[in-house]
C-alpha cells in the first residue's frame, strides 16, 4: 500500500513538472515529453505491481523504482529551470579560437561571462551587449570590465532590438578599434530573432563573420537552442563554431 501511494505522489510530482515544461517551452517538443512521461509512468508502474504481488521479492525493486522517479525529476529540471548545475563547462581547460563567432547553447549566459571575463583577464578589450541591466549586471558581476550596453526595447536602453543595423555599427565599430584585442559578448540573439525573420539575423551575423575573421576578433554568443526551430538551431551549427 506505501508503495502505491509513492507511485500516486510521484505521478502527481511528474504532472506538475510537465505542466511547468509546457508553459516555458514551444508546443512542437511537448510530444517529446508525453512520451518520455508515459514511458517513466509505465515502467514505475510495472516495478510497482510485480512488488505489490511478490512482496518477498528483494526491496531493490524499490529501490530501482525510487531512482527511476528522481532521475526523471533531475532531467526534466535540467531541462527547465536549472542548467547551470548540470552544463557548467571547464572555461580553464577550453581555448577560444581567434577570428571565429563562438556560440554556446545554455539557458542563461553562465558559461559566457566566465570566457568574457577570462579573456578581458588575458588583456582583451570587451564589448557585453546583454539583455539584462547594466547596472544589474553590474552588481552580479562587480569585477566586470569594459563597456557593457543593455539591449532592450526599453526607454533608456543602450542598444534598440528594433534596430539591426544600430547592432551592426555598434561591434563593426567595436572590432574596427580594437582589431585582435576585441573580445564581444553578444547576449541576445533569440532576442533579436523575435523581432526580426531569422534568416535576417542571420545574414547580419554572417557579414560579421568576415570582419570577425579578417581581424581576428572574437564575439560570444550563447544561444538557447529551444527558443529555436531545429532547423534554424542546425544553421547555427553549421555557420559558427560551438563551444
Amino acid at each position: 500500500m506505501i508503495l502505491l501511494i509513492f507511485h500516486s505522489i510521484m505521478g502527481i510530482i511528474g504532472l506538475v513538472l510537465f505542466a511547468i515544461y509546457c508553459q516555458k517551452e514551444r508546443k512542437e517538443r511537448v510530444w517529446e515529453w508525453i512520451v518520455y512521461s508515459s514511458l517513466v509512468a509505465i515502467i514505475s508502474s510495472i516495478f510497482g505491481i510485480v512488488y505489490y504481488f511478490f512482496p518477498f521479492l528483494p526491496s531493490v525493486l524499490l529501490l530501482i523504482s525510487t531512482a527511476t522517479g528522481v532521475f526523471f525529476a533531475l532531467f526534466v529540471l535540467k531541462q527547465i529551470q536549472y542548467p547551470q548545475y548540470f552544463g557548467v563547462k571547464d572555461i580553464a581547460a577550453i581555448t577560444l579560437s581567434q577570428g571565429k563567432i563562438s556560440v554556446i547553447h545554455e539557458m542563461k549566459p553562465l558559461n559566457s561571462l566566465k570566457f568574457y571575463e577570462k579573456e578581458l583577464v588575458g588583456g582583451k578589450e570587451g564589448l557585453c551587449i546583454t539583455r539584462e541591466n547594466k547596472e544589474q549586471i553590474k552588481l552580479s558581476h562587480p569585477a566586470l570590465t569594459g563597456t557593457t550596453l543593455w539591449l532592450s526595447a526599453e526607454t533608456g536602453a543602450d542598444v534598440n532590438p528594433t534596430d539591426l543595423e544600430e547592432v551592426s555599427y555598434i561591434m563593426n565599430d567595436f572590432i574596427a578599434k580594437h582589431k585582435d584585442k576585441s573580445v564581444i559578448l553578444l547576449d541576445g540573439f533569440t532576442f533579436l530573432v523575435n523581432y526580426h525573420d531569422f534568416m535576417k539575423v542571420m545574414h547580419l551575423f554572417q557579414i560579421l563573420k568576415d570582419k570577425v575573421s579578417k581581424e581576428n576578433a572574437i564575439i560570444l554568443m550563447p544561444i538557447e537552442e529551444k527558443m529555436l526551430e531545429a532547423g534554424q538551431v542546425k544553421i547555427v551549427n553549421t555557420e559558427f563554431e560551438v563551444v
